[in-house]
């Protein structure tokens, strides 16, 4: 996909979010389909979300998965050499699983708690305890748009004064939400870049 967007954006000026969708209804996948004799190539399926349309899955998965690294045979998952993945609704707290697109799978028990952890909940009923997996509500991630620094905000509106960003683009940038903690750099990766394998 990037390499089919870099091209679409090459000689083009970018100055704000809808100019980079207008870059994206350009580009093209290399998968063809053929009409009337004619071969054209097919635009890539697009959609842009907005903040309220982002969910914390990770929060989600971090109170419902208990088991990510043991398989059924009580060996250790070794996630980058998965092959295909399958999910069966009626047995939803399964991952089935293999390494060599063969028809045999084995199957991560999410639910099985093979090490001891603080996502367990504890309760006392008829006078024993038991421990029970915690009920999760699925969350928004973002409650409001992220905030950009103010310095970063102040060179953006120096850039519209100059009228180096086209004054239609004047009022995205002037409402920008600003915080004053906001630091200018990049988020952190999730994952180690430089890991050979991946154990969650």
């Amino acid at each position: 996909m990037h390499s089919s967007i870099e091209p679409a954006k090459k000689n083009s000026e970018v100055y704000c979010m809808s100019d980079y969708l207008s870059i994206f209804k350009r580009a093209r996948s290399n998968k063809t389909i053929t009409v009337e004799g004619n071969s054209f190539k097919t635009p890539y399926k697009k959609k842009e979300f907005k903040y309220n349309e982002i969910y914390d899955l990770k929060k989600l998965a971090d109170e419902t998965v208990f088991n990510r690294s043991k398989n059924n045979n009580g060996n250790q998952v070794k996630w980058l050499k998965i092959k295909r993945i399958r999910h069966l609704h009626e047995e939803s707290s399964k991952i089935y699983f293999n390494y060599d697109m063969s028809v045999t799978f084995l199957y991560i028990d999410i639910s099985k708690n093979t090490e001891p952890s603080q996502r367990l909940s504890t309760r006392v009923k008829k006078g024993k305890e038991t421990t029970t997996p915690q009920t999760s509500v699925l969350k928004h991630f973002y409650l409001n748009s992220l905030p950009i620094s103010e310095v970063k905000k102040r060179d953006l509106l120096s850039l519209c004064t100059k009228k180096i960003i086209p004054e239609e683009c004047h009022g995205l940038y002037s409402s920008l939400p600003t915080a004053t903690n906001q630091a200018d750099r990049l988020p952190e990766p999730s994952i180690d870049e430089e890991l050979s394998d991946y154990n969650p």
